[in-house]
């Protein structure tokens, strides 16, 4: 089952707030089109996540899980990816300018 805003969502916090209470268990998750930039996502575990036209500028996202996700359009500008696991990543059409990418 894929899970979506809803899922993570609890009236109490931001989005971004929430991301960063599950980003260790957030594989399926549909966040496309969410403002995660700047966040600390590193070791999150992001496969088979949506993100598409996310804005994940300036986001730290050192030692996370990204196998499968779907990057397609997203803002990658200043992100950090150093050892992130991006198999099967769809990075089409993604915006960055120096993309900090050192992959295992």
């Amino acid at each position: 089952m894929k899970k979506n805003y809803n899922t993570i969502y609890e009236p109490s916090l931001t989005i971004k707030e929430a991301v960063l209470k599950h980003k260790h268990n957030l594989a399926g998750a549909s966040l496309a089109n969410a403002d995660l930039s700047g966040l600390d996502l590193s070791g999150a575990n992001l496969e088979d996540v949506n993100l598409c036209n996310a804005d994940l500028s300036g986001a730290n996202l050192t030692n996370a899980n990204l196998k499968n996700a779907d990057l397609s359009g997203a803002n990658l500008y200043d992100a950090i990816l150093n050892n992130a696991n991006l198999e099967g990543a769809d990075f089409t059409k993604t915006h960055h300018n120096f993309l900090k990418l050192l992959t295992k």
